[in-house]
């Protein structure tokens, strides 16, 4: 609370929270690139579309988890999608002497 402070006290207060907002900023901003470049390559391999979020604002957490979950899918699908390339290779190519 800021009432009752005095104003050196409010300055120091205010400077001390934008210090603070600060690096929420920059984290959530390095976790928006990591996870965007992460996504995007999942993405371009599996010809998905990316989870929608302006690049030019700061992310929210929530947005952040969404793009995360969104990950998480990709690479579950691309974990089921090379299994079915394994499985449908094994039909298809039965190694020699096997017959």
């Amino acid at each position: 609370m800021i009432e009752g402070l005095t104003l050196l006290e409010r300055e120091k207060r205010l400077g001390e929270h934008l210090k603070e907002l600060s690096e929420i900023r920059s984290n959530r901003l390095m976790k928006l690139k990591q996870l965007k470049d992460e996504e995007d390559k999942l993405c371009k391999m599996l010809t998905e579309k990316p989870c929608d979020v302006d690049a030019a604002t700061v992310p929210s957490a929530q947005q952040l988890a969404d793009i995360q979950e969104n990950i998480l899918r990709l690479e579950s699908e691309k974990v089921c999608d090379a299994d079915s390339v394994y499985m449908l290779s094994c039909l298809y190519y039965k190694p020699k002497g096997l017959d």
